[in-house]
C-alpha cells in the first residue's frame, strides 16, 4: 500500500514503485558522437521535453553512426528509459522523427567508444520502415544493471531529408531506476531507498559509503556510524585506532580502552603507564598496578614502586648508612628514619660522636651527659686546662 500511495505523483515515472530519474543525477554525464552547431549533449538531461529543434540534442550529418551515450559514473539498477526525439507538430509540413528509425538502446559497464553492439545488452530495437513513423516519445522497458546506456543508429533517411548519414535528434532522455546500493533495487522518485541499503553504503538514496574501518563495511544507515569496528580501531565511526600498547591491539569500541590487557611492562585503561622498575618481570595487573610476581630486590610495596627499609634512590639502589638505627632509611632521601645508633648523629647519621661515653643528640650531636675525663664542652670536644686536678663539665 506504501508503493502504490506514489503512482499518482507527476513527474515521476511509477509502476509499482516510483523510480529516480538517473540521467538528472549531478553525477550523470552525456555524450555524443559529434555536434551540430551548438546542440551538445547537455540538452538531452537539462528537464526540458520539448521536441523542437532548440532543445534537442542534434549530431552532425555525413557520418555513417550516430549515438548519445549516459555515463551515471557507476553502476546502478535501472528500470525503463523514456526518449524525446524531435518532433515539430502534426501537419504534413511539420518536421517529424523520420531520423528516428531503426535507432537501438543498448546498456554497457564501458564505454561505447570501448565496446562493439555484439559487446553490449540490447534492451530495444527499433524496426520500423519507411514512410512509417516510430513514436517520437517512447517509454522503454530495461531492466539492468549498468554504468552505461547508450542510443544508436546508423539510420539514413534520404526518401525524408537530402541531408545524409546517420543523425540523432534526442531532445530528453530520461533513464528511470535506483542506484545500486539500494536493497532490492527499490527507491523513490527522489531517489531514497525504500529497503535500506546494500552493505556499505548509507544516506537516504544509499549514496555515502560506509566508513573504511567499519567490520565488514556495515554501518548504521541514519548516521553512517559503524555497527561495529575492525580490529584495532574504535570511536563512532572506527576513525581512531586502539593504543598501541593494547594486548594485540584490541580495544573497547566505545571508548578505546584496551580489553584484552596490555603489552608487557605497562598498566591503565590505556596501557600507557609503566609498570614499577621493582616488578619481577616488569609486569604488573592492568587495573591495579600490583606486581603480580613480587618484587625485585630492594623495592617493597604492593607496585613495587617504593625501596624497602634499607634501601634508597630513584632505583632503590643505594644503601641506607649502616650507622642508621636498624640500618633504616626514607626511601628517598636516605635520611635515618628511626633514629641512630648510639655514638652517631646527623641526618644520615654519618656524623661521629666525640668523647661522649652516654652519646649525643642525634640531630645536634650535643653530649648527652658526663664527658671523658679531661674533656669539657657541649660537644665534649676541648680539653681541660693540664693544670686541673678535678673534672669539671662546663653546663654552657
Amino acid at each position: 500500500m506504501f508503493a502504490l500511495r506514489w503512482i499518482f505523483i507527476v513527474g515521476f515515472n511509477c509502476y509499482v514503485f516510483c523510480y529516480e530519474n538517473l540521467s538528472r543525477r549531478p553525477t550523470t554525464v552525456l555524450t555524443q558522437s559529434s555536434t551540430y552547431h551548438a546542440q551538445t549533449a547537455s540538452l538531452a538531461n537539462d528537464g526540458d521535453v520539448q521536441t523542437d529543434e532548440q532543445h534537442c540534442v542534434h549530431t552532425a550529418n555525413n557520418h555513417t553512426k550516430a549515438w548519445l551515450q549516459v555515463d551515471f559514473g557507476e553502476v546502478h539498477s535501472i528500470h525503463n528509459v523514456k526518449i524525446y526525439h524531435r518532433r515539430e507538430g502534426n501537419s504534413s509540413g511539420d518536421w517529424k522523427q523520420f531520423r528516428f528509425r531503426q535507432f537501438y538502446l543498448d546498456v554497457s559497464n564501458v564505454s561505447i567508444l570501448q565496446t562493439t553492439t555484439s559487446q553490449r545488452n540490447r534492451c530495444y530495437n527499433d524496426k520500423t520502415k519507411y514512410p512509417d513513423l516510430p513514436p517520437n516519445i517512447i517509454d522503454i522497458p530495461c531492466e539492468q544493471t549498468t554504468r552505461y546506456v547508450i542510443v544508436e543508429t546508423t539510420y539514413d533517411a534520404p526518401e525524408d531529408d537530402p541531408t545524409t548519414g546517420a543523425i540523432l535528434e534526442i531532445c530528453e532522455i530520461e533513464v528511470y531506476g535506483c542506484v545500486a546500493t539500494c536493497r532490492n533495487n527499490v527507491c523513490d522518485g527522489f531517489g531514497n531507498c525504500y529497503n535500506g541499503c546494500v552493505d556499505g553504503y548509507w544516506g537516504p538514496a544509499c549514496e555515502l559509503q560506509c566508513p573504511a574501518n567499519c567490520e565488514e563495511l556495515t554501518c548504521y544507515r541514519t548516521t553512517g556510524n559503524c555497527i561495529s569496528c575492525k580490529s584495532g580501531y574504535w570511536e563512532k565511526r572506527c576513525s581512531s585506532r586502539c593504543p598501541i600498547h593494547c594486548f594485540e591491539r584490541v580495544c573497547d569500541k566505545t571508548n578505546g580502552s584496551c580489553t584484552r590487557g596490555c603489552a608487557s611492562g605497562l598498566y591503565g585503561d590505556m596501557c600507557n603507564r609503566p609498570c614499577s622498575l621493582g616488578c619481577v618481570g616488569g609486569t604488573c595487573d592492568k587495573q591495579s598496578a600490583t606486581c603480580a610476581n613480587g618484587c625485585v630486590q630492594n623495592w617493597a610495596g604492593s607496585q613495587c614502586d617504593e625501596c624497602d627499609s634499607n634501601h634508597y634512590g630513584s632505583s632503590c639502589s643505594l644503601e641506607c648508612n649502616h650507622d642508621c638505627e636498624n640500618s633504616t632509611c626514607n626511601g628517598t632521601t636516605g635520611l635515618c628514619t628511626l633514629g641512630c645508633k648510639r655514638g652517631f648523629y646527623g641526618y644520615k647519621c654519618d656524623r661521629q660522636c666525640t668523647c661522649c661515653p652516654s652519646g649525643c643528640d642525634r640531630l645536634t650531636g650535643r653530649c648527652n651527659g658526663d664527658c671523658l675525663v679531661g674533656k669539657f664542652g657541649i660537644f665534649c670536644d676541648k680539653a681541660c686546662n693540664q693544670g686541673c686536678k678535678v673534672y669539671i663539665r662546663d653546663v654552657h
